[in-house]
C-alpha cells in the first residue's frame, strides 16, 4: 500500500544460499543449561539455526493503477527442530535483522524506479528513517509520510494490522 493505493501481486523467491550457524561453545552452553535445569535455553540451543539469502521478484497486476515490479534480495533466519521450521518472528532470537528485503520498485508505465526496502521489526538500509536503538522507531521528520499511526500505540494494532490492506 502506498498512499492508499493497493495493488495485487504474484511473485517468485529464488533461494541462493543457506548457511548453518555454528557456535564454537555450543557444548559448553548446553552443559550449563542442563546443569541449571534451564529447559527454555536448552530448547533454543538444540535447534539448528540457519540464515538464507534469496532473490525475489514480485509482479504487481499491470491493470491496476500505479503498478510495477519489485526485485531485489532477501535475507531470512530460521531454525529446524523436530523436523519443523521456525521463522524468527518470535522472541527466539534477536529479531532486529530477520526477514529483510532490499531492492527496487520499477513502474510498468513510467520511467520511475524507487528504492523499496522492508522487513519484520526493522527496515534495512533505511538511513535516518529508523532512529531506534533496540527496536524500530521512525524519525519524527518523517511522521507525516505515513508513520503517525505506527507511533499511535492505542491505534497501532487496528490501523496497521487490522486495516486489511495486506490480505
Amino acid at each position: 500500500m502506498v498512499k492508499g493505493n493497493i495493488c495485487d501481486f504474484t511473485g517468485v523467491i529464488k533461494l541462493k544460499h543457506v548457511y548453518e550457524f555454528k557456535m564454537d561453545n555450543l557444548d559448553e552452553l548446553v552443559n550449563a543449561a542442563k546443569k541449571h535445569n534451564d529447559t527454555e535455553a536448552l530448547n533454543k540451543l538444540m535447534k539448528k539455526h540457519y540464515v538464507a539469502f534469496a532473490d525475489y521478484t514480485f509482479y504487481e497486476d499491470k491493470n491496476q493503477f500505479g503498478s510495477g515490479l519489485f526485485s531485489g534480495v532477501v535475507k531470512f533466519d530460521f531454525s529446524i527442530r523436530n523436523n519443523q521450521i521456525f521463522m524468527y518472528i518470535d522472541n527466539d532470537t534477536d529479531d532486529s535483522n530477520t526477514n529483510q528485503f532490499v531492492g527496487l520498485w520499477k513502474s510498468y508505465k513510467k520511467n520511475i524506479e524507487k528504492i523499496c526496502n522492508w522487513g519484520i521489526l526493522r527496515i534495512p538500509c533505511s538511513d535516518d528513517l529508523d532512529i531506534g536503538v533496540g527496536e524500530f522507531s521512525p524519525n519524527m521528520k518523517y511522521i507525516d509520510n505515513g508513520w503517525r499511526s505506527y507511533l499511535d500505540e492505542d491505534n497501532s494494532e487496528s490501523t496497521i494490522n487490522g486495516a486489511g490492506w495486506w490480505k
